[in-house]
C-alpha cells in the first residue's frame, strides 16, 4: 500500500513540474516579447506558477500571496467583463480555477444553504463563474482552519464540500467575514496563459483586506488603475533594458 501512495504522489509531481513547465515556458514569451501588449511583472508570474500548480502542497499550505486575475478593457467577453477572479489553491490538476469577487446576485444566502436566517442568511451570493452553477464555494476568514477547508492566506480560507460548509455555518460567522458563491471559473493552465498573452488579464497578488473588503462596485476600477500603472513601468523599464543593450 505505502508503495502505490508512494507512486501516486510521484505521479502528480511529476504532472505538476510538467504543468509549471508548461506556464514557465508561455509567460516568459509573454514577459520577454516587445510585440505583447501586456507584460506580468515578475513577482506575478512567479506567484501565477505556484497557484496553478494546484497540488497537494499548495491545498496544505498558503506560501505566497493569493492570485488575482484583473480583466483587462480589451476583454470581450461579456461574461467576465470587468470581473476581478482569485484564483483558488490547491485545486484539482490539471485546472485551473477561481471565482468572482465582484459579482453580487439577488440571491440571498438563506435560499442556498440550511440553517442560515441570521445576518449571513440576509446575505447576498455571489456569481462566482460560469462552471457548476449548482455548486457553492465559500471564502471564509477564521481563526483556525476549519475541517476540509484549504488555506488562501493568512487567515482566509476556501471551502465547497458541503459537510465543511455546514460544520463553518454553525459557527454563526459575521457577513463580512464569509463571501458565499455560486459558480466558479476554470480554465487548462496553457489556456490562461493564452488568455494573458493576448491582454486579456492582469495579474496581480492580493491581501485578505482586497478579497473580502473591497467594495465590489469600484474594485474593478481600482484594481485596473493599478494595473495600467504597473503596465506602464514596465514597459519603461523594458525600454531601458533595451536602450542598456543596444548602447
Amino acid at each position: 500500500m505505502y508503495s502505490r501512495v508512494s507512486a501516486m504522489q510521484s505521479s502528480k509531481c511529476r504532472h505538476e513540474s510538467k504543468t509549471l513547465a508548461r506556464l514557465n515556458d508561455a509567460a516568459s514569451t509573454t514577459y520577454a516579447s516587445t510585440r505583447l501588449r501586456h507584460f506580468i511583472p515578475p513577482v506575478c508570474l512567479a506567484i501565477l506558477l505556484i497557484a496553478c500548480a494546484c497540488g497537494p502542497l499548495a491545498a496544505q499550505t498558503a506560501p505566497t500571496p493569493p492570485v488575482l486575475l484583473v480583466a483587462t478593457p480589451d476583454l470581450g467577453d461579456p461574461i467576465f467583463e470587468e470581473t476581478v477572479i482569485l484564483l483558488l489553491p490547491g485545486n484539482k490538476p490539471p485546472l485551473v480555477a477561481g471565482v468572482i469577487l465582484n459579482r453580487p446576485t439577488t440571491i440571498h444566502v438563506k435560499t442556498l444553504i440550511p440553517h442560515t436566517d441570521g445576518q449571513l442568511g440576509a446575505a447576498v451570493a455571489y456569481f462566482g463563474g460560469p462552471v457548476e452553477l449548482n455548486s457553492v464555494v465559500i471564502l471564509a476568514k477564521a481563526r483556525s482552519a476549519p475541517d476540509g477547508a484549504t488555506p488562501v492566506t493568512g487567515k482566509l480560507y476556501w471551502m465547497e464540500d458541503q459537510a465543511t460548509i455546514m460544520s463553518f455555518i454553525k459557527h454563526d460567522p459575521m457577513p463580512k467575514d464569509v463571501r458565499i458563491c455560486l459558480g466558479r471559473a476554470q480554465w487548462l493552465p496553457d489556456q490562461l496563459v493564452g488568455e494573458i498573452q493576448q491582454g486579456s488579464w492582469y495579474v496581480q497578488p492580493a491581501d485578505p483586506a482586497t478579497i473580502l473588503g473591497a467594495d465590489p462596485k469600484t474594485m474593478w476600477s481600482t484594481l485596473v488603475e493599478r494595473g495600467q500603472m504597473q503596465e506602464t513601468l514596465l514597459k519603461k523599464q523594458w525600454n531601458s533594458d533595451l536602450e542598456l543593450v543596444n548602447w
